[in-house]
């Protein structure tokens, strides 16, 4: 892949900055991927509607949105909480998709407290 598009790419998944070092890493990592895999994950989105296997799902499901995600609609976060059984919506405001990288601590404290939750 070009490295101009999977910088782009990854970028475009971000509102709030990440450490340099930490996007370089993930860059690099991203141009492991051959062309061939990115293709069938782009085709995969486009063609998998999966949306009618939600309700199978039966363990405590949590879900984070960025409300400044590119990718995926507050309508889609709200569909899947609707269908999926026992699933929280945590919304993470003025963050991307990329909710993971952009509040590591908050995201790790979150998903760590839902773990914590379910375990007991």
């Amino acid at each position: 892949m070009p490295p101009e598009f999977v910088r782009e790419f990854q970028e475009s998944t971000l509102v709030k900055p990440v450490p340099d070092d930490f996007l370089e890493t993930i860059i690099e990592e991203s141009l492991k991927l051959p062309a061939r895999v990115w293709k069938a994950v782009i085709e995969s989105f486009m063609q998998d509607d999966l949306s009618g296997e939600l309700n199978k799902i039966n363990t405590p499901t949590l879900l984070i949105w960025g409300d400044n995600d590119g990718m995926f609609s507050r309508s889609d976060q709200d569909e899947q909480v609707a269908v999926i059984n026992n699933s929280k919506l945590i919304i993470y405001e003025g963050v991307g998709h990329g909710v993971h990288w952009e509040e590591p601590q908050r995201f790790a404290s979150d998903l760590l407290k839902f773990i914590q939750d379910h375990l007991a």
